[in-house]
């Protein structure tokens, strides 16, 4: 009877105490937030053994039979490495890691806790609201503030982003998942425009220029992705922004189960303008109205629910004489509203559940927009929706989902008669990717299938991803894919019957990363097929083929460099273009790639006078342009561009900040393109109506949990 009473509390035992015979011990590695830390590498220093921590940053690592306990070593990218000894069967234990500035992984100040070579991040560039708001460039623009970055471009007569050669319109921008449709601001002729982002909305900005994730489409060259921030990153305050463009309030307001943000910003140039003449004659000067507001709710097991609504009323008349000595007249005006709910649920601590959707409405409204004397009247309504799953075990994840992109566009053209152009279409697309992390390797291999209504044409795009990390300070990866892309609106309003325009690509990187310096070097090809050419008759397009194909290779180098109170970015590119799309015949460099990129920011914290002083500085090797009937014999190149912004922000007190800044200080006249008469030989160089551009702003932030501003200078 006593040796069946043993046996049975034998068997009990392990129940009762469930560490006595566990082999293993288990916990979670979190932050000084209490947030879990994913990929942290859990060592032990006796048997070698490791482990990776999963998304809420849970972990379990084997302990030797004939020892009762280990010591155990825990890092991460951007913390300070951690040594601990822990006892057989432990369970639920917390490993605090405290973050390390110093020991940085990624290319922006801030730490994350994300491996720097898992998941395209080895070719992905971040930077957060603050490198944004200080680059003497950007003047707080989101878009500008990326021209830093490895392999981008962008003119100074357009805005918008040109990635690794590819034309402007071959990227996409996402929030928190979902294309943003509309993302720029009204367009006025040689007059970069704007992103309509709000920089202090996100978190932080990545650009996927090399590959990216199979769980994106619809872009041949790269995407931006921003996500907004966590009501976990944001305080209760009222920022006033009172400068010489316009005024701008916002408000913050943080409870315990979320938080709230409302912006207003009014801008108007006509006081600017009256000051800084420029080469147009002003009807009325450039203005905009703008709201938005964002607002997250915290869910049970870690999940969130986030809702924004963006709305934006601008208009601008404006008038001036081509070569020909014919008045044109400029008179534009917009509407465009934005709203859009995501979701992201922890099902189980393995499976995670996101859906999101949003609808963008779009009315347009101008004048000598294609010919002289023309009109137009635009209405574009787009929606996204997206469900995906996620499952995350240990070293492996995979993400599947499916999603659909509507589009409506309606257009009304008016020259001596009136035109009516429209297409809709629904784009339906599911994806499956997986990634695979040991010891220092990392694979991502992604599928994308696509079919679109109004093309009748469906397509599969494979992708892959590979890292290496031979030592802490080294990171090589290879990205291989296929991207496709429908058609711009330009070419689906008229009758057609075209096909997605695709490209290759692929990318070799490498990066060495010290401290919170960082050198990257990435060479790359892509090769296009399908690109749609036409012939120009006025204002119509005919004979709209997918007869386009070509190539871009090039390379582009990044350094960034922190010492003491100075830092500076240095990003040089090279792209070699062979090109036949839209009017041209045969391949050419297109006029929008410049060969040769050289871009430079610096930054200075000049204590004694409590001030940050920044420089930025472009130079491109110009580029080569002809008419807009595509003549190659009209061939022109440009001379070389440059151009110098420096800016001031000064701290008066710990909630204000002046800023100044100046913009093309040297008031060079950049060439970017010409125009050719119609009645004559005569050709004229194209560029900016204005030199310089001042700005002077005062910022002031109001808050109980007395905020410094000194802190993010």
């Amino acid at each position: 009877m006593k040796i069946k009473i043993f046996i049975l509390a034998l068997l009990l035992l392990p129940l009762v105490c469930p560490g006595i015979y566990s082999q293993s011990i288990s916990g979670k590695v979190v932050n000084s937030k209490n947030e879990g830390i994913e990929y942290a590498t859990i060592i032990s220093k006796g048997s070698g053994k490791h482990a990776i921590s999963d998304k809420e940053g849970s972990f379990s690592i084997h302990c030797p039979q004939d020892s009762g306990f280990i010591w155990v070593q825990f890092a991460c990218l951007g913390y300070k490495e951690r040594k601990i000894k822990l006892y057989k069967g432990e369970k639920d234990i917390s490993i605090v890691l405290q973050e390390d500035i110093s020991t940085l992984d990624e290319v922006f100040v801030r730490p994350s806790k994300y491996s720097r070579f898992s998941n395209y991040s080895a070719q992905t560039t971040k930077l957060n609201t603050f490198e944004i708001v200080t680059n003497p460039s950007a003047l707080g623009d989101i878009i500008a503030g990326v021209k830093i970055t490895p392999g981008v471009q962008s003119n100074d007569n357009d805005g918008r982003l040109i990635i690794n050669g590819g034309a402007t319109d071959e990227s996409q921008i996402y929030v928190d998942g979902l294309i943003m449709f509309n993302p720029y601001t009204l367009s006025q002729k040689n007059v970069s425009v704007r992103s309509r982002l709000t920089p202090d909305l996100f978190s932080g900005v990545s650009l996927y220029a090399g590959g990216y994730s199979s769980q994106y489409g619809n872009a041949l060259s790269g995407i931006l992705q921003l996500n907004t921030l966590s009501s976990n990153e944001l305080t209760s305050k009222v920022d006033l922004n009172l400068n010489t463009t316009g005024v701008e309030a916002s408000l913050i307001h943080k409870g315990k189960k979320g938080a709230y943000r409302g912006n207003i910003s009014y801008m108007n140039l006509t006081p600017y303008g009256k000051i800084v003449k420029d080469d147009y004659d002003w009807e009325k000067y450039y203005n905009q109205l703008s709201t938005n507001h964002y607002y997250e709710r915290k869910l049970k097991r870690n999940g969130y629910i986030k809702g924004s609504f963006y709305y934006s009323h601008s208009s601008v008349n404006y008038s001036y004489d081509n070569i020909d000595q014919l008045r044109f007249n400029n008179d534009l005006g917009e509407h465009n509203l934005l709203g859009s709910i995501v979701s992201s649920v922890k099902l189980t601590d393995k499976w995670e559940f996101y859906s999101g959707a949003n609808i963008a409405y779009n009315r347009f409204k101008g004048t000598d927009v294609s010919i002289r004397s023309d009109a137009v009247k635009d209405e574009k309504v787009n929606s996204h929706g997206k469900v995906s799953l996620r499952y995350t075990n240990g070293q492996f994840s995979n993400n599947f989902g499916v999603e659909n992109v509507y589009s409506s566009f309606n257009e009304q053209y008016t020259l001596n008669e009136i035109y009516k152009l429209k297409y809709q279409d629904n784009l339906a697309a599911c994806f499956n990717e997986f990634s695979w992390l040991v010891d220092n390797f990392n694979l991502n291999a992604g599928l994308r299938g696509e079919y679109s209504t109004y093309l009748k044409r469906f397509n599969w795009s494979p992708r892959v991803y590979m890292s290496y990390k031979p030592t802490t300070n080294h990171i090589i990866s290879f990205t291989l894919g296929r991207y496709s892309q429908q058609p711009s609106e330009d070419y689906l309003k008229y009758p057609n019957d075209l096909k997605f325009k695709e490209s290759r690509i692929a990318t070799l990187s490498y990066c060495y990363i010290k401290g919170s310096s960082k050198l990257q070097a990435d060479l790359f090809y892509k090769k296009y097929d399908d690109l749609p050419t036409f012939t120009h008759e006025g204002f119509y397009y005919t004979n709209i083929k997918n007869n386009g194909d070509g190539y871009v290779k090039g390379f582009s180098l990044f350094l960034r460099k922190n010492y003491r109170n100075f830092e500076y970015w240095m990003s040089y590119s090279y792209a070699n273009a062979n090109i036949k799309s839209g009017v041209f015949k045969s391949a050419i460099q297109p006029g929008y790639l410049a060969k040769n990129t050289l871009n430079m920011t610096t930054k200075y914290w000049f204590s004694p006078i409590r001030s940050m002083l920044g420089a930025s500085f472009f130079i491109d090797s110009g580029a080569t342009f002809y008419n807009k009937e595509g003549d190659l014999s009209t061939q022109r190149k440009s001379p070389y561009r440059h151009r110098l912004d420096l800016s001031w922000s000064y701290l008066p007190a710990k909630g204000v900040i002046i800023h100044f800044s100046c913009q093309n200080v040297l008031g060079r006249k950049n060439v970017y393109g010409y125009e050719h008469s119609s009645i004559s030989s005569n050709v004229r160089p194209v560029s900016n109506p204005g030199k310089q551009f001042f700005y002077i702003g005062v910022f002031i932030t109001l808050s109980k949990s007395n905020i410094n501003q000194l802190k993010s200078l």
